[in-house]
């Protein structure tokens, strides 16, 4: 099926559902266990790997036009190149809205970064871990800086988790798992505040549109200024 989909040439959206049983630590939290989740879709979009596969772009853009929250996965080894500083770019394009300082606080922020993969460069509970994994969070915050110098205060509010999905299905609970607690909390968060998130979502995107569109016809106005103000007064509700 992914193989078919994605060479299929047609470039149409596939949508294909993964029923599963939650963990344990997402599903007991709330009362009766996993009623949150009720109507909650993670989706996953292609990534700098496949960013020229004309298949993959085309659901991309329905998926982030969709998205109420995103978690941006950046291997371990990736966190300062220029497919990274695309990716951030990328979706900066595709959702203009979710990037404003007015957004830096914990729970309004619509992001967060993973670091993946983290197992092979440190083991979990080593003693220079936590040093090594601060400098790989250090050096992905700089290249975000970077990428995004007009909006630093949401830069710095974005929280950046280190984590293993391997070492995390490979130990018991209670064992050392990186920071996958802290990426289930987020979650949970996320899942208690959905009707706030995706209200205030829709808002922004909203108002983002009618913000274009008043662009747009200002730009027409010197040329058609009686057709742009006639446009935006029986369409600006």
């Amino acid at each position: 099926l992914n193989r078919s989909a994605r060479l299929s040439g047609k470039y149409a959206c596939i949508e294909c559902c993964v029923n599963c049983p939650l963990r344990n630590s997402l599903n007991n939290v709330f009362v009766p266990p996993g009623s949150e989740w009720e109507n909650v879709q993670l989706m996953d979009i292609g990534g700098t790997d496949e960013e020229l596969n004309p298949a993959v772009l085309a659901c991309a853009d329905l998926a982030y036009a969709m998205s109420h929250r995103l978690v941006i996965c950046v291997r371990y080894d990736q966190l300062s190149t220029t497919a990274t500083r695309r990716l951030i770019e990328l979706i900066r394009s595709k959702v203009p809205y979710h990037f404003d300082d007015n957004l830096a606080n914990r729970e309004a922020c619509p992001f967060i970064f993973l670091i993946t993969q983290v197992d092979k460069e440190v083991t979990a509970g080593a003693s220079e871990g936590a040093e090594i994994l601060e400098e790989m969070r250090q050096k992905l915050r700089a290249l975000v800086h970077s990428t995004l110098p007009d909006c630093p205060e949401l830069v710095q509010a974005t929280p950046i988790l280190s984590v293993s999905a391997n070492e995390t299905l490979l130990t018991r609970d209670g064992a050392q798992r990186f920071e996958w607690d802290s990426l289930e909390e987020h979650l949970i968060l996320w899942v208690s505040l959905k009707r706030e998130i995706v209200q205030q979502t829709r808002l922004r995107r909203a108002t983002f549109i009618q913000q274009l569109i008043e662009g747009n016809l200002k730009n027409l106005a010197p040329e058609w200024p009686f057709v742009a103000q006639s446009l935006w007064s029986q369409r600006r509700d």
